[in-house]
């Protein structure tokens, strides 16, 4: 039974992590404090979020610095809710797919960022041509 909570434990920070970069990339170019990245993301645990925060830290694919001074922290040396984050270039990288890491689950984010807008450019193309183009993105 241990050993499943383990599993089960993992599988969450592998999504949590996922969770927490889109939630910062929502303005890649500023900070958002902590607590706004708790306050969107209901169905997590401040306690997991920390965990995320951490290793996402860690890994160098975001930045911390404190609300007030914004002067650059860790959560080692600040409280959560005194501190922001934002992507770093190699986070930007990771959410675009450059790079991979095994504990970040971005799946969702490819599956959207795959998915064509209702009314696109490709829509203004011939018949015959449109159809190719979507066998294109179909074939990716």
């Amino acid at each position: 039974m241990e050993k499943q909570m383990q599993l089960i434990r993992a599988g969450n920070f592998k999504e949590n992590n996922g969770s927490v970069m889109r939630t910062i990339n929502m303005l890649r170019y500023q900070y958002h404090k902590l607590k706004s990245v708790e306050y969107a993301l209901p169905d997590i645990t401040k306690g997991e979020i920390t965990d995320s925060v951490n290793y996402l830290y860690e890994a160098g694919y975001i930045h911390l610095r404190t609300v007030l001074s914004k002067e650059p922290s860790t959560l080692a040396d600040s409280d959560f809710d005194d501190l922001e984050a934002k992507l770093t270039a190699k986070g930007i990288s990771l959410l675009a797919g450059g790079i991979n890491d095994p504990c970040i689950n971005l799946s969702g984010v490819r599956i959207m960022a795959r998915k064509r807008r209702k009314h696109s450019k490709i829509d203004k193309l011939s018949p015959e041509l449109k159809a190719t183009v979507e066998d294109m993105m179909k074939a990716d």
